[in-house]
């Protein structure tokens, strides 16, 4: 059995303004800081066998305070960066509805057939990550295994675990440095936890959009 803990990285400035940051390489605010910290107490009795990050700074910061002194390097990881948004990264969301009215409506109605302008679709999204991350699985030899990731990035994971659909994507929510647990076992893969905040006092439920 193997124990995937999957954790989005933790709050930016961007993520407070709602700016949509996709590949820009924004890194933690203090309060971001904070949450990873809450998060790393939480975890502090998890000697992580593993630890894998998006190469982007936002999870690089939240994955060096949750590893500690204590757990192997952290290996940056190329397909674990955030979907690019394109053109309407740097935006804030009142921004992308009004410069790209159309595209911005297929997103929160139908994310599976949009492509941002000079972005990514989910489809490649999903091609770039998930192949990865059962191909790191499947090669791990420890039991415990931490991914640092990002919104876009862990739904998709979440989504193939819990054999969802693209169309699927906004039904599961991923707040600033929430927990998600996957175990893997010879009868496939378990989510145990999903958003889990309670590091932060807050209950694993509610969320903001995906930004």
């Amino acid at each position: 059995m193997k124990l995937i803990y999957l954790v989005r990285h933790a709050e930016t400035e961007w993520n407070k303004e709602k700016r949509y940051q996709g590949g820009r390489d924004i890194p933690l605010s203090n309060t971001g800081i904070e949450q990873a910290r809450q998060l790393a107490r939480r975890l502090r009795g998890v000697r992580f066998d593993l630890a894998y990050s998006s190469p982007l700074q936002r999870a690089r910061q939240t994955a060096e305070l949750l590893v500690g002194d204590n757990s192997p390097p952290i290996i940056l990881e190329p397909a674990f960066q955030e979907i690019s948004h394109g053109l309407w990264e740097g935006l804030r969301l009142e921004e992308i509805a009004e410069r790209f009215p159309r595209e911005f409506r297929l997103w929160k109605d139908k994310p599976h057939l949009v492509k941002m302008p000079q972005g990514e679709r989910l489809h490649d999204l999903w091609r770039r990550v998930v192949p990865r991350f059962l191909e790191l699985v499947a090669q791990a030899q420890g039991e415990r295994i931490l991914i640092v990731g990002h919104g876009g990035v862990n739904r998709v994971i979440l989504m193939h675990c819990l054999r969802m659909e693209l169309w699927d994507y906004w039904k599961l929510l991923q707040n600033s440095t929430c927990l998600n647990l996957i175990e893997k076992n010879p009868e496939g893969f378990q989510v145990k936890i999903i958003n889990d905040l309670s590091h932060l006092n807050i209950p694993p439920t509610g969320g903001y959009p995906h930004f």
